[in-house]
C-alpha cells in the first residue's frame, strides 16, 4: 500500500517532476501518514496506458509559497493531484486552474470531477465548455466507457439527491448538460 498514490498517475516522462513532489509533500508535511486502500483508486486509460490516482486524498491544504516554488507542469500536476482532496472548497480552487488547461493528461481529473456533488465545480466546468478540448475528451472516454456509465449514474445520483430541489428537470442540471455536451457522440445505453 502507498501513502501517496500517485505513482501511476500522470504520464511516464513526467516521473522525475511526480518524486520532486512527493518529496517536498513530505518534507512540508502537506501528506497526512495515512495508507490509501487501493480499491478506493480511479482507473482509467488515457492513450492506451493506464492511469491510477486516488479517489480522495486527506492531506493538509496546499502551501501556496510551495505551489509557486514549483515549474509550471508541476504547479498543473499538483493542481491534478488536489482536484482529489477531502475538501470540496479545496477541489473547486484546484478545478478552476485545470478547467482550460490544454494538456491532454488533465482529462482523467476533470472527467471524475464531472461526477462531483459540488456543484459549483459542475457549473463551472459547464461555463467554460468552449475552452476545453472535446475531440480530446471523447478520445478519451472512448478508452473508458464503463467508467463514463458509472460517472454519468453518479451524476444523476447526486443530482437526484443534492440539487433535483433547484433543478428539477435533469436535463437542465449543468452536471447532464456537461456530459451531453462533451459525450452526445458515445453510446450510453
Amino acid at each position: 500500500m502507498s501513502v501517496f498514490g500517485f505513482e501511476k498517475a500522470f504520464p511516464r516522462e513526467f516521473q522525475a517532476d511526480v518524486e520532486y513532489i512527493r518529496q517536498r509533500l513530505y518534507h512540508k508535511k502537506v501528506i497526512i501518514n495515512r495508507l490509501l486502500d487501493h480499491s478506493d483508486m480511479c482507473h482509467y486509460k488515457q492513450r492506451g496506458v493506464d492511469i491510477k490516482f486516488p479517489y480522495r486524498i486527506y492531506w493538509n491544504k496546499l502551501d501556496l509559497d510551495f505551489l509557486n516554488e514549483c515549474n509550471p507542469r508541476q504547479q498543473v500536476i499538483l493542481h491534478c493531484m488536489y482536484t482529489r482532496h477531502h475538501d470540496g472548497h479545496e477541489r473547486h480552487w484546484h478545478a478552476r486552474a485545470l478547467i482550460a488547461s490544454e494538456n491532454y493528461w488533465v482529462i482523467p481529473y476533470l472527467a471524475k470531477l464531472s461526477d462531483e456533488y459540488v456543484l459549483a465545480i459542475i457549473q463551472d466546468m459547464y461555463a467554460s465548455l468552449e475552452d476545453t478540448n472535446s475531440k480530446e475528451f471523447a478520445h478519451f472516454w472512448s478508452e473508458n466507457k464503463e467508467q463514463l456509465r458509472t460517472s454519468y449514474d453518479r451524476m444523476v445520483s447526486y443530482w437526484n439527491e443534492y440539487h433535483r430541489w433547484k433543478y428539477k428537470d435533469l436535463k437542465k442540471y449543468p452536471g447532464k448538460m456537461l456530459f451531453d455536451y462533451h459525450f452526445s457522440k458515445l453510446d450510453k445505453d
